[in-house]
């Protein structure tokens, strides 16, 4: 059959050519013939029966018929393929463009979250920060309320040492004064004054009466002025800080998502001393950059700097606290930074808002060290900062 459907019309012509009209055929020719060529295919309104078909020419219009429908039958088949293709190219078109979207839209909701939290987390840094300024404040007007308190408390203390309601008692004789100490023992916390007193009075029994016209006029009715020696102390005070979660801060840090530096609580050395605050960068600073903890303390205003020295050349101490399970093998990181030693130079007092220099060091400890040396357990190291500044007083 293969060989019959490739024969062209030219060929169908010279076979029909070839054939003798009258010629008689062998028996079953045309029936055998016909039949193996038709069989198998299916019955086409064109085809007609083995008893219809009387000779080769038929056969073979038959055959062409037949084959002329395959050939249509394969192009509709292939045009379906191709029709298929095309939906399956652009379904994979609409997914490849759908899981596109879906990625980026994801891309930007993180990135939208991200942007959120670090909004969030600076905007608790600086509510923190204002937190510990209210506390500051809170405790100074403590401090003024409570000297006031004493200051009231002193006056009504000196009053019953007086001879009347204009005498001071620089001029109070030592009878009183023993009698006074005698009834009351809280006029023990006015020795400083009394001898102040003393000084005063032979001061002024040098120079005559105190309460002559010319002394009145001058207005040393009542006190006379006098000379004190300052000594010099030294102002001392220590803060503990912890510092949570610090391998995540690092890790932001790193990545260019965290601000430095973090900030501890402010710290006075004293109810009347000077005013500081510990700095931290978690990934370091200056040579230690990227690769080491850096720590400082910066000295801020205080409410107490008018009557203070300055310049200031303090002595600061920094500790790493260790947190080994077992107490007996802890050992603390400690550097110190003494400013004392330096021949010219200090740190003068600082304004308002003003950025004074910080103290410490750039290289205090590596990454690598404090894990491995037990100082970070539960994502929190514990630093303590102690302060020693030359301070001269009364």
């Amino acid at each position: 059959m293969s060989e019959i459907s490739e024969l062209d019309s030219s060929e169908t012509q010279r076979l029909l050519n070839e054939s003798v009209p009258g010629t008689p055929q062998p028996l079953g020719y045309r029936n055998n013939y016909v039949t193996a060529s038709t069989a198998g295919l299916e019955q086409s309104p064109s085809s007609t029966t083995t008893e219809d078909v009387s000779d080769l020419p038929a056969a073979l219009r038959i055959i062409q018929a037949q084959n002329a429908e395959l050939h249509q039958y394969k192009q509709n088949l292939d045009a379906s393929q191709a029709e298929n293709g095309a939906l399956s190219e652009r379904v994979d078109k609409l997914t490849s463009t759908l899981d596109e979207f879906i990625r980026t839209t994801t891309a930007q909701h993180e990135q939208k979250l991200k942007t959120m939290s670090h909004a969030m987390e600076a905007q608790k840094e600086s509510q923190l920060a204002t937190i510990d300024e209210l506390k500051f404040q809170i405790n100074s007007l403590r401090s003024k309320i409570d000297r006031r308190s004493v200051h009231s408390s002193t006056e009504m203390l000196f009053q019953p040492l007086g001879g009347g309601p204009n005498s001071s008692p620089c001029h109070n004789n030592s009878a009183s004064a023993s009698k006074s100490v005698d009834s009351s023992p809280q006029v023990m916390r006015s020795i400083k004054s009394l001898s102040l007193g003393s000084a005063q009075n032979e001061h002024l029994s040098e120079g005559g009466d105190p309460l002559s016209p010319s002394s009145k006029q001058n207005g040393l009715q009542d006190s006379a002025p006098c000379l004190l020696t300052r000594v010099t102390t030294v102002h001392r005070a220590s803060v503990y800080w912890r510092i949570n979660a610090f391998a995540k801060k690092l890790k932001k840090i790193s990545s260019k998502q965290f601000d430095e530096p973090s900030r501890g609580e402010p710290f006075t050395t004293g109810t009347y001393g000077y005013r500081l605050n510990p700095w931290a960068y978690l990934n370091g600073r200056g040579k230690g950059e990227g690769k080491c903890l850096s720590l400082y303390l910066r000295v801020t205003a205080g409410e107490w700097d008018p009557i203070l020295t300055w310049p200031i050349k303090p002595c600061y101490t920094f500790y790493l606290i260790s947190q080994h399970p077992d107490p007996n093998k802890r050992l603390d990181l400690v550097r110190v930074r003494d400013l004392s030693l330096k021949q010219q130079g200090g740190i003068n007092r600082p304004q308002k808002d003003d950025k004074t220099v910080i103290v410490g060091f750039d290289d205090f400890i590596k990454h690598e060290d404090i894990e491995k040396k037990h100082f970070l357990v539960d994502d929190s190291i514990f630093i303590k900062c102690v302060v020693e500044i030359p301070q001269t007083v009364w």
